[in-house]
């Protein structure tokens, strides 16, 4: 004879059937047990999935925030070279209708190495004489009459242009040919004045 749950004494069949109950409710509660373990592995799996997202993101805004900067520090650094650009331009030219070709030759050299390195980080000019002038790339200071070039092309660069990248950093100061002067007495008769 063996004690059951109730503090009885039961025989040994009906020990049987009270475990075998047992088990089947032990089996339940297990399977219960497995189902809420199963419901919280998929939730944390949600959750590490949404932190990678989120982590990654992250990685992206600060790489894109870190390219930003550097692009922004380049741009001003160089906004603020423009002016000392035009400076050595000038005196380029100086030194080349000078006596000394040697300093000339020297000032060539290091303009040359200057606008390489410069235009290694992106930078390139814009507003050459002869192209179709562009309002937005160059500010036409002057209209002038010009048989040689024709009408709406750039006669002179009065001030480069620069452009970084695909950013306008200061437009090109030009005059741009408004065509062959007409007499004006003769105007009937279209006859161009050279």
């Amino acid at each position: 004879m063996e004690e059951c749950k109730r503090g009885d004494m039961c025989d040994a069949s009906e020990a049987m059937t009270e475990c075998s109950m047992c088990a089947e409710e032990n089996e339940e509660c297990l399977r219960n047990q497995l189902d809420m373990h199963q419901k919280h592995i998929i939730e944390l799996e949600d959750q590490l999935l949404r932190a990678r997202a989120d982590f990654e993101n992250y990685r992206r805004r600060v790489a894109r925030d870190h390219a930003d900067g550097i692009q922004l520090a380049c741009e001003s650094l160089i906004q603020d070279l423009l002016p000392i650009l035009d400076n050595f331009s000038l005196g380029l030219k100086a030194a080349e209708g000078s006596e000394n070709q040697e300093i000339a030759q020297g000032f060539g050299l290091i303009w040359r190495q200057l606008q390489q390195l410069l235009g290694t980080r992106g930078l390139s000019t814009v507003g050459v004489a002869g192209e179709v002038f562009d309002s937005n790339i160059a500010d036409a200071l002057t209209l002038v009459p010009s048989a040689n070039i024709p009408e709406g092309h750039v006669v002179d660069v009065v001030r480069v242009g620069y452009v970084l990248g695909k950013k306008l950093l200061r437009p090109a100061a030009v005059t741009v040919s408004g065509g062959p002067l007409i007499d004006q007495g003769n105007a009937d008769n279209g006859e161009i004045m050279e």
